[in-house]
Parts: structure tokens; sequence; C-alpha cells
């Protein structure tokens, strides 16, 4: 008869939103040294069930607890910090509280603290730094002038007594070398300077040692010692040695000639680079050098673009010289090759009417290297996409392009994160003659996350060339763009119904369950009955 009957009914689900919030606190040392900072970490996760917004930490010793956002969804966390200072002696124990709001705007809040032992008067706190106002090499009859600078390092204030000892020879002093500081505040520097007076004239440069001692009172009436020392070169005066009309000199003088590459490289020279040598003649006791000349020996391998000798007159005692030497490499090959400098100079015998005749010599070994190798590095596929789970084989395809055998060969595929490797991602070649090929294969299993990733492999080698050099090796490099598809969620779903078998008119309700079973990945989904 074309009738139409409906029936309507509901169901009522209780849903039980359980807001809870976890506070755990650290911090980044568990011991330090009064006035030294800390850094505290709030590690906060929502371990309800509902999600948490206007999330705020507090901390009762550090003001300012910096978050990278106040709202968590569901199991999701984050961390906090906040840096103070600590000048409190002891275990110092500090609390933090977290607080936060569902969206019915009911209050979840977590405490937890953190101690940090606070070291006071870790080491003695009275600093002594020792120098010499001028010039730290002197002569007969000079007077030199030592201060020391005295300071509090430590976190109360002290008494300090200092008290500089002379050496028992070769200098002298009427001056005061005690000095008393009381109530020295933390931080305080205090500079005391005192005259000596040098009445040795040795025959050879001396060395002698000044030292300083310092005694700290502390705050609780316990003591502390520290030192320092200065070393000062006594030289001969040779204006001292007669009283005639001319000054006689009874000994020759120490010469010392070094010799060094400006442009130094461990790993050596190729053909057509400059280098500059630098000869530095110095004169360290006597009574100084004359009628200085100086050469410089080249090896075949090199050829001059300066002069390679010279004239550079007289050099006073305890003075140096540097003369400077270019060239360039002209052999195209890896070998050693040795450097050599010589030096002429005249000293007067014991009276200036004759001289005697001497030289130095310095030598200088440095390596040679042939021209710069070449690998070319090419990896395919050069651009892939890949599902979750799903396998790929990369090529990296390593050729030498150069006229000479290339060693030690290391070849690395640097995967990114989310490429799993299931066969080695190294491999070494002891040698690759010219225009040979290596090809090595990497295989990796993708391993996606919740979002579409766009990520770079790159392919690296590195190798010596015929000089074997440890240092400095050539390298080259290749890249692959990858694009990782999200993971896909597939979503868990039943359906149930309260009744097997109904009447005419009769309600029957139907159960339908969606479960998403990620630990990770969450799903939008829409539903249909």
């Amino acid at each position: 008869q074309g009738n139409t009957v409906t029936a309507y009914n509901s169901a009522t689900v209780e849903v039980i939103c359980n807001a809870s919030i976890n506070l755990n606190k650290t911090a980044n040392s568990s011991q330090i040294n009064a006035g030294e900072s800390v850094t505290y970490y709030y590690d906060i996760m929502n371990t309800g069930n509902v999600n948490l917004i206007n999330i705020s930490v507090s901390d009762d010793k550090c003001a300012d607890v910096n978050c990278p956002k106040d709202n968590l969804v569901v199991n999701e966390s984050m961390t906090c910090n906040c840096t103070t200072t600590l000048t409190q002696c002891g275990n110092v124990t500090n609390k933090a509280n977290v607080t936060a709001y569902d969206h019915q705007n009911n209050t979840v809040t977590a405490y937890d603290s953190a101690t940090v032992e606070v070291i006071c008067n870790a080491s003695c706190p009275l600093l002594l730094v020792k120098f010499i106002n001028g010039s730290e090499v002197a002569k007969y009859n000079d007077t030199v002038e030592f201060c020391i600078n005295i300071t509090n390092t430590g976190n109360s204030i002290i008494h300090a007594d200092v008290l500089d000892i002379l050496p028992n020879e070769c200098l002298e002093s009427r001056d005061s070398l005690r000095r008393v500081f009381f109530n020295m505040f933390p931080g305080t520097t205090v500079t005391e300077c005192f005259k000596a007076k040098v009445n040795c004239n040795p025959d050879e440069n001396k060395t002698v040692t000044n030292t300083v001692k310092g005694t700290a009172l502390l705050q609780d009436g316990s003591e502390c010692e520290t030192n320092t020392t200065r070393n000062i070169t006594i030289v001969r005066n040779c204006e001292i040695l007669c009283t005639g009309c001319c000054c006689p000199c009874l000994y020759p003088p120490e010469v010392v000639v070094t010799k060094e590459i400006l442009n130094y490289s461990e790993c050596g020279y190729k053909k057509g680079e400059n280098l500059t040598f630098a000869i530095n003649i110095t004169t360290v006791s006597g009574c100084g050098m004359y009628n200085v000349r100086w050469k410089d020996i080249l090896p075949p391998e090199l050829q001059n673009t300066s002069p390679l000798e010279g004239n550079i007159g007289n050099i006073s005692v305890t003075k140096s010289k540097i003369v400077y030497v270019n060239a360039t490499v002209i052999a195209d090959e890896c070998k050693n090759v040795t450097n050599k400098a010589e030096v002429y100079y005249q000293a007067p015998k014991e009276t200036f009417s004759s001289m005697c005749d001497y030289m130095k010599t310095a030598e200088l070994n440095f390596t040679l290297r042939a021209k710069t190798t070449n690998i070319s590095i090419a990896k395919t596929p050069q651009y892939i996409e890949l599902n979750d789970k799903e396998n790929t084989t990369f090529t990296i395809n390593i050729t030498n392009l150069g006229n000479e055998t290339v060693y030690n060969v290391d070849v690395r595929d640097i995967l990114p994160e989310l490429l799993i490797n299931t066969t080695p991602t190294e491999i070494s070649y002891d040698n690759i003659s010219p225009g040979e090929s290596k090809i090595f294969e990497v295989n990796v299993t993708a391993n996606s996350t919740c979002d579409n990733e766009n990520l770079t492999n790159m392919a690296y080698a590195e190798w010596d060339d015929a000089c074997l050099c440890n240092k400095d090796k050539p390298n080259a490099t290749n890249n692959s763009s990858v694009y990782i598809i999200r993971k896909n969620v597939e979503l868990n779903i039943t359906k149930t119904t309260d009744k097997e078998e109904i009447k005419n008119k009769e309600n029957v309700t139907f159960t339908v369950n969606i479960t998403n079973p990620s630990l990770t990945c969450s799903a939008v989904y829409n539903l249909t009955d």
C-alpha cells in the first residue's frame, strides 16, 4: 500500500576525561664551584587522555624558565630549561612546579626537585701573576723592575701575605720584598712593583729565576698557599771588559741560525707553487757579529726568484736579522729535498785590531709532491621516491680521471637518518689506476615517519697521492635526493549489535569501534554507517 513507518532512538556514552601531567627535573652538573652557572632541564609529558593548554613552569631558584610551547597533546612531551648562578655553599635543592589546564579549564599540576653541590673555595683563591716591566734580558748594572698582580679569585674576603724571593746571585734589591693585604674582596686585584739591580757579569748568558710565594687566610680560619716564578736572562756586558780606548771581546759570539718556510705545508709542495724561505740569524751572547754574509743553496728542484746571497752588516748581541729567499718548484714528483743556508761572520780578538772568521749553517728538509690527482664520484639514482619499508640500491661509481695512481681510497655513503643500510656503507681500495673505475653498491630500507620527507644522501671519497701524506687529503662528493613517503596508517574497525534478532518496531543498537594501532602517527577518518 506504500505506507511509510519510521522509528527513532538515541544512546548516551559517558566520556571520562582524565587530565594528567608529569614533570622530571634534572641539572647539567651535580657539582659546581660557587659563582658558576648551572642549567636546569624540565622534561614535561602529557600523561592524560585529553589535550593540555596554558602550560607554565615555575622554579623557586630560577626565575626565567624557557619552554618551546605552552600546549601538549596526549602523550606528547617537551623539554624546558633555565640557567642561573649559584653562590650558596653546600647542597642546593630547588623545586619546580608545572601547571596546565584542559579544555574544560580543569587544573593539573606536578612537582619535582634537583640538588646541586656548590663548592666554595675549591682551590686557593689567591692568584699571583709575575711580570717584568720592561725587557726580559738585562746586563751588569741594569735595573730590573719586577711587578706582581695579586688577585682574589674566590667568593669571600681573604687576607693575603705575599713574599718575593730573589735568587742568591745576580740580583739585589733594597726595596721591601714582602706585602700584606687585609680584607681583599672577591675580584679585587692589586699590583705591586719593586726594583732589583744586576750585580753579575757572566761569561755566558745566564737565566735566573725570581719566585713569589703567597699565603691566603680564609674566612673559616684555614690557610692556603700558592706561588709563581719569572725568569730573566743576564747577558755579558761587553762595555766593561776594559777601561782603555777599545773594548776587547775575550769570547767568540754564540750564534744561532735557523731556517723555515713561511708558507709551510706538511704535505709538501707541487710544481709551480712559490715558497718563501726565512733565514733568522741571532747573536745570543758575546760581543756581536761583524761583516755578516749569507748564502742560500737551493736544491735543483727549485728555481730562485730573488737573490741567493747578500751582506747584512753587523748584528749586536741578543739581536736578530732575518733575510728572505723566494723560489718556485720546477719538479713534478714526490721526493724529499734539502735546502741549506750558510752564514759567514767575524768577531774581534782580544783587541779590535784583528778579527776571527766564523761560519754557521742551517738545513731545512721538506717534501715535493706531484700535481693534484683527480677522482670523480657519481651516484645513482639521483632521485628516488620510497614508501615505508621499501628497499632500494644506491650505486656509487668511483673513477680516477688523473694521470697518476691514487692510493688508500676511502669511500663512504653518508645515509640520512630515515634510510637504514642492510649492507656496509664504507669500502676502501688500496689503489686505483688512471682511467680505472670502481663500483660500490649500498642496499637500504626506508623507515618513514608520520610526514613526507625530502632527504639528501651524500657519497664521499678521499684518497692519497703518491706522496701518501695523511694530511690535507683530496676528496670528492656527490649527492642524490630521496623523497620518503609518510607512513600509511591503517585503522582497525569492528561493528557489533546488542541484539542478533529483533521484532517489528523493536529498537537495536549498533556499536562501531575504530582503533589506531600506530603508536606515533595520528589519522583522520570519515565514518559512514
